[in-house]
């Protein structure tokens, strides 16, 4: 006599075994639901995850030198998102880079889309003019040959400025065509 017992025990099946189970019988996974991602999908996920880190990263690196590179911007989180969305608006790009924020930076500031602190402006002007008037304040070598030497005898002696030379010159240019 021969006895045969079979017993079943019903287990819940775990996420890994019923997941196995649906691949090997052909049911497509749902990629979208981490649960039943396949490991390819969770691979390029990950991939993707860190290439978007790695540029967030790189977008704050940039956004910092260019807030170092301009002291009359003012940082504040309306300029940066308004930043964000001229960049993203103009190069369709997600994470800006400091080329985007440079070129966009002046037409921020002009459409009111950006503010500005006004001292540093102010300062930064008077520092270009006070520089533009040194310049302007003697001839360049290049002036020195063009310029007529009467001019120039003038300038020396201190009779009239360099600027009245250069407008003397760009008459003589004007009437005589020298």
């Amino acid at each position: 006599m021969s006895f045969n017992y079979t017993r079943t025990i019903n287990t819940p099946d775990s996420d890994f075994d019923s997941r196995l189970r649906k691949k090997l019988d052909g049911v497509a996974l749902d990629d979208t639901n981490f649960d039943q991602m396949s490991a390819e999908k969770y691979r390029e996920f990950a991939e993707k995850y860190d290439a978007d880190k790695q540029a967030l990263v790189k977008q704050n690196e940039d956004a910092i030198a260019f807030i170092k590179a301009h002291p009359e911007y003012e940082d504040t989180t309306k300029n940066g998102d308004a930043m964000a969305a001229l960049c993203k608006s103009v190069f369709g790009t997600k994470y800006a880079t400091r080329e985007q924020y440079e070129h966009c930076f002046p037409n921020g500031v002009a459409t009111g889309l950006v503010t500005v602190k006004a001292d540093v402006v102010k300062q930064q002007e008077a520092e270009r003019a006070k520089a533009e008037a040194t310049a302007q304040a003697s001839l360049t070598e290049e002036e020195s040959y063009s310029f007529d030497l009467n001019d120039l005898r003038l300038v020396a002696d201190g009779q009239i400025s360099p600027g009245e030379a250069r407008k003397r010159h760009i008459a003589n240019i004007h009437n005589n065509g020298f």
